[in-house]
């Protein structure tokens, strides 16, 4: 559970339908973040990655939880606090590279899909890897980092945002590693 919830603050094979390569505005603006992403999760305090959460969907959790945005910006860190004191990243990707991006069905938010891989170091459960799509989508004028690894954190993004209920929000896999 501590790890589900470790995947889904970290804002941690889409080919969404029409999807084209990233445009080189929107390239630097979502790199721009990623980099603000790493240098925090360098840093080894996976806290600021809640940073990272938009409002909206901030908002829609706290709500489906019957909490306030502030308590439950204050649950997530506290989570993570609890959690970073378990697990260890050796190593994290989002790779531009191979990103997509699209518009959703009714035209009204440009994203971009993200592959990203990490592999982990949990105490007591040895190493895993994480192999999943981070969404990136602008809100106020400010581009947000989503990880979508597992089918819950998709059906919370589709009920804050309603105009993804018919994109493809495929869960991401953990495996053990050797």
């Amino acid at each position: 559970m501590r790890l589900m919830t470790l995947a889904f603050a970290l804002t941690l094979g889409l080919s969404p339908a029409f999807a084209d390569p990233v445009s080189p505005d929107v390239a630097a603006a979502v790199q721009g973040r990623i980099d603000s992403f790493n240098s925090i999760m360098s840093s080894g305090d996976l806290t600021g990655t809640i940073d990272f959460t938009p409002p909206t969907l901030l908002t829609f959790m706290a709500t489906s939880f019957g909490t306030t945005p502030d308590a439950m910006r204050g649950q997530m860190r506290d989570a993570l606090q609890a959690t970073q004191d378990q697990v260890t990243f050796d190593s994290f990707t989002m790779d531009m590279s191979s990103a997509e991006q699209a518009t959703t069905p009714d035209g009204s938010r440009v994203y971009v899909m993200i592959p990203t891989e990490s592999v982990l170091s949990v105490t007591g459960s040895g190493k895993v890897k994480s192999v999943s799509q981070t969404l990136a989508l602008q809100e106020d004028g400010t581009w947000y980092l989503i990880s979508i690894a597992d089918a819950n954190q998709a059906t919370m993004i589709q009920g804050a945002y309603p105009e993804f209920a018919d994109v493809a929000l495929p869960a991401g896999t953990i495996t053990p590693v050797q």
